[in-house]
């Protein structure tokens, strides 16, 4: 499951990205702006996994 929602979230960018690109009255507004989304979206699931991922245990006793 986990492979198939990858698969499924890059085509999406693609297409995303690809069709933002298209649609710009010139290619430096597009690639631009396609960029601009990328980076929000980086921030976005980096914010998101800083957030709900646990943090590991700094110190853990072994079990004799």
């Amino acid at each position: 499951m986990f492979n198939t929602t990858r698969q499924v979230g890059s085509a999406t960018g693609v297409a995303l990205g690809g069709s933002l690109l298209a649609s710009a009255a010139n290619h430096g507004t597009g690639i631009r702006t396609g960029v601009g989304i990328g980076a929000l979206a980086c921030l976005t699931a980096a914010v998101l996994a800083w957030w709900c991922v646990p943090a590991k245990p700094r110190h853990v006793a072994q079990a004799r």
